[in-house]
């Protein structure tokens, strides 16, 4: 998904948390005591529509306005210190075991609520920072890809079966609309076996498209092989240093040439989990 449509998306459903009655009444609260408790959010936020989801917005929405969540015990700690006259406020950490232990076996939304309140959760920066990563994760990834000896062999196997029509076309490449993925047939065709293309039942359009489909994809099989030779040759040369080949301009040229080159053969997935 791209990240402007996480964002957007992300905004859509805070400001749905935001306009919800019940979440206001919590704000609302947490306005005049400063502190929300989570037996307080667990008899509020009950019912059906409330599932670990929509509870999962909400506390996120609670963390990024910095509402603070206590138990009940602590609670009453905070009311016991005000009425002496104590203002600063230190939490006792016997006082949360012990709430937590009187909990497991209780509600388990209450016990939800109260692990979820010890969690950072992500918020939309994080959110956009992961998805960056990974998709700058995946751009390498498939770069070595390209470049590895293992994809050039797998690529010249599939280029000579191709050409000798001892594959299929859709065991090669991502199926499209006209041309349907069937799992049942990814297999090579062997020379024992008796196969029937259908030849005479096809469109002779469709036969058409099939043939130049072929021919495009034994171009580009070339292209990806002289790619990869030139790739190898400027490694050896460099006598395979990275930070040579990092500031060599045609070097890096030619990465970016094999990697669009790959893209557009659109291998299928099949073909692609077999190169991972």
């Amino acid at each position: 998904m791209d990240i402007k449509e996480i964002d957007d998306e992300n905004m859509v459903e805070m400001q749905q948390v935001a306009a919800n009655p019940d979440v206001i009444g919590l704000m609302k609260s947490h306005k005049i005591n400063g502190y929300l408790t989570y037996e307080e959010i667990n008899e509020v936020l009950t019912g059906p529509e409330y599932d670990s989801d929509k509870l999962d917005l909400i506390m996120t929405y609670f963390t990024e306005n910095d509402v603070k969540i206590i138990s009940i015990d602590d609670e009453a700690v905070i009311q016991k210190t005000k009425t002496a006259g104590i203002d600063d406020i230190h939490g006792s950490a016997d006082n949360s075991a012990q709430a937590m232990d009187e909990s497991r076996g209780g509600d388990p939304v209450k016990l939800y609520l109260r692990e979820m309140g010890n969690i950072n959760l992500l918020s939309r920066e994080g959110e956009i920072t992961i998805a960056m990563k990974i998709e700058s994760f995946r751009t390498s990834l498939n770069a070595r890809l390209c470049e590895s000896r293992v994809t050039a062999d797998m690529i010249s196997s599939i280029r000579d079966r191709l050409d000798n029509s001892t594959i299929l076309l859709r065991d090669v490449i991502a199926s499209d609309m006209s041309m349907p993925e069937d799992e049942a047939h990814f297999r090579e065709i062997d020379e024992s076996d008796e196969v029937d293309l259908g030849l005479e039942e096809c469109p002779a359009s469709l036969m058409t498209n099939d043939e130049e489909m072929k021919r495009k994809l034994l171009v580009l099989f070339d292209r990806h092989l002289q790619f990869y030779s030139e790739i190898y040759d400027k490694q050896k040369a460099a006598g395979f240093d990275v930070c040579l080949l990092d500031n060599d301009n045609e070097y890096q040229t030619l990465r970016q040439k094999i990697v669009d080159n790959f893209y557009e053969i659109n291998l299928n997935e099949k073909r692609l989990a077999a190169l991972r």
